[in-house]
Parts: C-alpha cells; sequence; structure tokens
C-alpha cells in the first residue's frame, strides 16, 4: 500500500526493539506524526470508507479523545460473517460497558487522539501475556476527557486466526498451563 499511497509509510523493527506487540506499537507511537492513532493488525480489514466515516467526530469536537466502533468477525472471507461485536447498552457508562464487555475493547474497536496517547506516560506493557490492549486501554480512558461509541455503521472486519493466541485461549485451556 505504500506504494500506492504515499502518505502511508511502512517501518522495520530495529533489532533495538524487543519483539511481540507492545514492544512495536511503542515503537510505532515514538514515530507517529499525526494527530490521530489507529492501531491495526496486518490480517485484519477496514471498508475504504472507514477513516473518512470516523475521523469527522474527532475533527468535529476537540473534547473527544477516542471514536470506539463494533465490528464483524469472519473466518476466511469477509462475505461470511461469523459474528459482531456487542453494542455498548444505551444506559450504561463507557467504561462500565467495557468492564463489562459489553461492548468491544480490542486493539482495532478504537480511533485515538494521539494527544491522550502523549498523556498517558506508560504506554503498552511488553511481558503481559493476554490483554495487553484492555490494560492499556483502561488507562486512557482513565484520562480521556471524552469519547463516542458508534453502533453503525461497522467498517472495521477482524478476522478469526485459529493459530492466533485469543482464538487458543477460549478453545483450549491447556495454554494456561504452558
Amino acid at each position: 500500500y505504500t506504494k500506492q499511497d504515499s502518505r502511508l509509510r511502512s517501518f522495520r523493527r530495529p533489532d533495538m526493539v524487543p519483539k511481540g506487540h507492545a514492544a512495536c506499537r511503542n515503537y510505532g507511537l515514538t514515530l507517529a506524526q499525526g494527530e490521530y492513532v489507529y492501531f491495526f493488525d496486518s490480517d485484519d480489514l477496514l471498508a475504504p470508507e472507514f477513516i473518512a466515516t470516523y475521523l469527522p467526530y474527532l475533527e468535529k469536537d476537540p473534547n473527544l479523545d477516542f471514536v470506539n466502533f463494533r465490528f464483524f468477525r469472519f473466518a476466511a472471507s469477509p462475505k461470511r460473517i461469523i459474528r459482531t461485536a456487542p453494542a455498548k447498552p444505551p444506559e450504561v457508562p463507557l467504561i462500565e460497558a467495557m468492564a463489562g464487555l459489553q461492548m468491544p475493547v480490542g486493539t482495532q474497536c478504537f480511533l485515538w487522539r494521539k494527544s491522550l496517547l502523549d498523556r498517558v506516560p506508560e504506554k503498552w506493557r511488553p511481558g503481559l501475556f493476554f490483554g495487553e490492549d484492555q490494560e492499556y486501554y483502561f488507562r486512557l480512558l482513565h484520562e480521556a476527557r471524552g469519547g463516542i461509541a458508534l453502533d453503525e455503521p461497522i467498517l472495521f472486519f477482524y478476522r478469526r486466526n485459529r493459530n492466533g493466541l485469543c482464538y487458543r485461549l477460549r478453545h483450549d485451556r491447556r495454554i494456561l498451563d504452558d
């Protein structure tokens, strides 16, 4: 995509940066120069109108530090949807809905204002076995001035990876014993 769009850049992890999601995302944050940050995994998909749809919420309201949105989960093809992320019940405060898993809390379910990420000194915590995104996001939400959770439209497609840690933890409890 970097050849198709000059606004996109790709970086390789230097040897001095440890391997792993957390360390690589922290490294990416040191390179980020824009006003907004979106964490995206290489095997997931975004609809072409993703940015044009969600970014205006942050641009129009300087008191919003994030946009949260639902997703479709798919296996081999996004045409075969397995299920959708839950919608936040309107009467439940945002952080309570997230803590009760009544709304999506995954890595790719937020578009962030970079100034919020800059206000929280400790970033992703390397070494966490599972849930590093939720742990970091709860700290961000504690500092956020405000945000919005949208039920529609759903423009992010999360690939269910049978070899991934999340899938294996849900289906093979022996992993926790290793």
